[in-house]
This record gives C-alpha cells, structure tokens and sequence, in this order.
C-alpha cells in the first residue's frame, strides 16, 4: 500500500501544508485510519475509496480526530491521482459532509479545487475569545466550522498569540485570525487558523477556512479574485476566484515523499 506526502499551497521549499494521501481498494475500520493518520503526524492524512478512474469518496483524519472537511488534503489527493493517473485532467472528489468537489489539474504543479461556500455571519466576539488573544478585535464572525476574528492589519495576524487552552472552550469549532493586507501588496488579505481541540495548535495552510473568509474579503473588497497569505510558520499562498454558489482555490502542489506502508496491522485490513 503507497502513501503520499505532498505539501499544497507551496510558496517556496518547506512552505505550505503537508498532507498523506492513502488510496485504498475498501474503507478501513476507523480506528486503524485513526492509528495510520497519529503516526503520519501532518495535519491530515486523506483515505481515498474510487468509485470510477474519475471519482473518489474521501475521509479525512487529523491526528487527533476524523475530520468533516479539509481544503489542503483535498488538493493533496488530487495532486497524487493525478501523478498516477497522467493523463486524467480533472477529476471529483466527495465527502459526505461537503458533497462534490472539483478538482483541475492546471499543469507545473498546479491544482484548482472547486469547493461550495460555507459563508460567515457577524455575531458578538465570545468573551472567551476576547480574552485569549492578544490583539484587538475588531469583528467576529462564525460558520459551522470556526468563529473567525477580523484584526486591525497583517501585521496583527503575524503577531498574534492566542490561549490555545482556553480556545478550546468553542469546540468542536476552531478559531482563525483575518486582515487586510495594507503593506504587503502581493497579498489582499492574511489570515492564521488555530484547533487545539480537533487537530493541533496551529494548521499550517487551511483550503476550507477559505469557503468563509473567501466571500467576506470579497465583498469588503470588492473583487472576485483574491490572493491570500496564511502566516504560519511555514506559510503558504492561496488564490481565490469567487463564483456564485462555490469558490476556486488554486494552489502549487509538489511530493515531499513517498512511501510503501508494510505494516502487516494494515495489510491484513486491506
């Protein structure tokens, strides 16, 4: 059984986020995905069942826990079917928490993912959240997967720290950080994404917390196709085209590595 590791949302070497990617012939129990993504340790390992050369049904785990939705590990499978499948162009990928999504293969790395929108509503800062940062807020937002706290500029998401402990308290939601870019004109927005309670402290580069803040930076700035910097530790360049009902997400993709899993716990499940 091949594992890859690929990092999506590169920007230069040992940039973006990392992702395993595991194709299977059946599902495994959930427990042994649960191991296999704990000894991965990256942010998600994607397990993917085919249902036709272009159709593949996806779960996601993180270390800690299965996931609902992940962008990265997403783009992550199909970057990896495409390099075993050379002469597949597009192909859906679906989850049972998003539904379909679309994936392109744009050519020198390059992968758009066409994913639909899970937009934010305002709501009052959770007085948790206004005591676990170290920055003012300016504006709070929240979906079904994270309340997102709007800062004053980018170098305020740089600078942000936040009581990783005490944001538990909003799970199973995480917390992000958004702002506009004022300085930095490569980039019309940053954003930084925390999950204590499901995955880590911070994720590297996170393609599903762009449903979100996508379409709140387009309509504050008026433009349908952005560029977006997440400033991690490792950082990673997301760009955005909006579209009535979805968003499109392209990201440079390359293989950190590949594997050959031989654990005999795994192969005599599969």
């Amino acid at each position: 059984m091949q594992v890859g590791f690929v990092d999506v949302f590169k920007q230069g070497p040992f940039s973006g986020n990392s992702a395993a990617v595991v194709i299977l012939k059946q599902w495994l129990d959930d427990d042994l995905m649960q191991q296999m993504a704990a000894i991965h340790l990256v942010s998600e390992t994607a397990f993917l069942v085919a249902s036709a050369p272009d159709h593949y049904h996806v779960r996601w785990f993180s270390p800690l826990s299965e996931i609902d939705f992940c962008g990265h590990a997403t783009m992550a499978s199909a970057f990896w079917i495409f390099r075993q499948q050379p002469l597949l162009k597009t192909v859906t990928i679906t989850a049972a928490a998003v539904g379909d999504m679309q994936l392109a293969n744009k050519g020198d790395g390059y992968i758009t993912m066409s994913l639909p929108l899970r937009p934010l509503q305002s709501v009052a800062t959770p007085e948790v959240l206004t005591h676990s940062i170290n920055q003012p807020i300016k504006a709070c937002y929240v979906n079904q997967q994270c309340y997102v706290l709007e800062l004053e500029n980018e170098q305020a998401v740089v600078a942000t720290q936040m009581d990783l402990e005490a944001i538990k308290a909003v799970a199973p939601r995480d917390v992000a950080v958004t702002a506009k870019s004022h300085s930095d004109v490569e980039f019309d927005f940053y954003a930084r994404y925390f999950w204590p309670a499901n995955g880590g402290d911070e994720d590297p580069v996170t393609g599903s917390l762009y449903t979100g803040i996508g379409p709140l930076w387009a309509e504050k700035l008026d433009k349908q196709t952005l560029t977006a910097f997440q400033a991690s530790k490792r950082g990673g360049k997301v760009q955005l085209q909006l579209l009535p009902q979805r968003i499109e997400l392209t990201g440079y993709c390359n293989t950190y590595m590949s594997a050959t899993i031989e654990s005999p716990d795994v192969i005599k499940s599969h």
